[in-house]
């Protein structure tokens, strides 16, 4: 997937590639993230949680959890979760609808 978040005057390209591995697991590279492009790697279990190794520390280090979820036939959500000041909480959440 390859694209670009715009929002008023933000501008941002997105990009995520994801490769089946075995046992139900995947591997890929999330690019979108100021810090570089971001490991993947995670595993399939009805939505795909991946665990995020940042290319440079991102609220105190470099490890969030993905979570990518169907939300109908041509279209899904991806969400990020991450420590902030030592609570767990979504970081960011992006919906994608394929036109």
């Amino acid at each position: 997937m390859n694209g670009t978040c715009r929002f008023l005057l933000f501008r941002q390209s997105l990009g995520l590639t994801l490769a089946k591995a075995a046992n139900n697991r995947v591997t890929g590279t999330y690019t979108g993230a100021k810090t570089g492009p971001a490991q993947l790697s995670g595993t399939v279990r009805g939505d795909i949680v991946l665990n995020v190794n940042w290319g440079a520390p991102v609220n105190g280090d470099r490890i969030a959890q993905m979570v990518i979820r169907r939300t109908g036939e041509n279209s899904f959500e991806q969400t990020v979760i991450d420590k902030v000041d030592g609570k767990t909480r979504t970081t960011s959440r992006f919906s994608f609808e394929r036109k």
